[in-house]
């Protein structure tokens, strides 16, 4: 299922590998894509977070480490 026009956060893992703090948010297209131009740090971990809507649930995506 697409999700279209939803806001999404990329969260980024704190130094003590529990907290993870949103760097940036966006919205999602007509197709359910959205994209970030942040700076990354090498050895960083990365994800999306959806804070969940009327019908959906809250999700977070697996983390990408750079």
């Amino acid at each position: 299922r697409t999700l279209r026009n939803a806001p999404v956060s990329l969260e980024t893992l704190g130094p003590d590998g529990v907290t993870w703090t949103v760097v940036s948010t966006g919205t999602t297209g007509p197709h359910g894509k959205v994209s970030f131009l942040e700076p990354n740090s090498e050895g960083a971990s990365y994800r999306l977070s959806y804070a969940g809507g009327a019908r959906l649930a809250p999700c977070v995506s697996g983390t990408v480490v750079s």
